[in-house]
């Protein structure tokens, strides 16, 4: 029977703990965050009602503006409308192309953010290299820039005079203005949302994994589950 110390097997606690458990400390920190903060949100309401209330009351009041009125203006509008001339406003030829625009585009953006979402989400998760916190920030910069600020900056680039667009424009692809690159603004967008879930998901099954992967204990033969 041979025995052996962390020292000699790890390299020492700290270098056991950031490689086997970094994982699964971050999402137990994580959580235990998101729950301090909502107990610490319902005591704000318990305590300041009278602060919380007229907030809460602009909050829906604003979305009422922006959200609710035109969505019931749309339907007084279909309503007004009998059934045929209903089925002839949505079967038009300009409706079956904005139809195939929106939810093709939506589609082709959705399958290229899952994989390459995926593998970036991987890759930030699981091998620590230089740069790693820059290419994260990357990742964000789809939610700190403005809509309107990307979508200028996505059609400056993708013109036929852009950085991107002019070689495009020589292969004979448009890229702005295009359903090429109404792509490329769902894919941009969508990114962030995509790689954002799967680094979530992969640090819990990274953790996951880690605590039930089987270990050696000393003076045991063959490895044990933890």
């Amino acid at each position: 029977m041979s025995l052996f110390t962390i020292d000699e097997v790890f390299g020492g606690w700290a270098v056991a703990q950031k490689t086997h458990f970094a994982d699964a400390v971050s999402s137990t920190g994580s959580a235990r965050l998101a729950a301090d903060g909502a107990r610490r949100r319902e005591r704000a309401i318990e305590k300041h009602p009278a602060r919380i209330r007229p907030l809460l009351g602009f909050t829906v009041l604003y979305l009422s503006l922006i959200v609710l009125l035109p969505l019931c203006g749309l339907l007084l509008k279909c309503a007004g409308l009998g059934w045929d001339q209903f089925w002839q406003a949505v079967s038009a030829p300009r409706a079956l192309a904005s139809y195939r625009l929106s939810f093709g585009a939506a589609v082709c953006g959705g399958l290229i953010n899952a994989v390459f979402g995926l593998l970036v989400a991987w890759v930030l998760v699981r091998y620590p290299f230089r740069g790693r916190r820059v290419v994260d920030a990357m990742v964000d910069l789809p939610f700190a820039l403005p809509t309107a600020v990307a979508g200028i900056a996505l059609t400056t680039a993708y013109a036929a005079g852009g950085m991107v667009g002019r070689p495009l424009a020589a292969l004979g692809i448009q890229g702005a203005f295009s359903p090429f690159g109404v792509i490329i603004a769902l894919t941009f967008i969508g990114l962030r949302s995509s790689s954002a879930r799967s680094s979530r998901c992969w640090k819990i099954w990274i953790g996951r994994w880690r605590r039930r992967r089987p270990r050696w204990e000393p003076g045991a033969g063959r490895p044990s589950a933890a």
